[in-house]
């Protein structure tokens, strides 16, 4: 993320410095962890359905 910028270590100076957007950036990298991790245990099956049984489903998972 730092690379992006003209002098990185300004940046990460500045986010170890202030709590909060550390955390934020925590945040992210685990978020993205977990997204990789259910789409590693995923299993996708693909189903033909018409357009309006889909749409006209009551909430009720397909």
């Amino acid at each position: 993320m730092a690379t992006a910028y003209e002098d990185p270590k300004e940046v990460i100076e500045y986010y170890q410095k202030n709590e909060q957007m550390l955390n934020g950036v925590r945040n992210l990298a685990v978020e993205d962890q977990a997204i990789d991790l259910i789409l590693s245990k995923a299993q996708v099956t693909e189903k033909e359905v018409a357009f309006d049984d889909v749409i006209n489903k009551s909430g009720a998972a397909a």
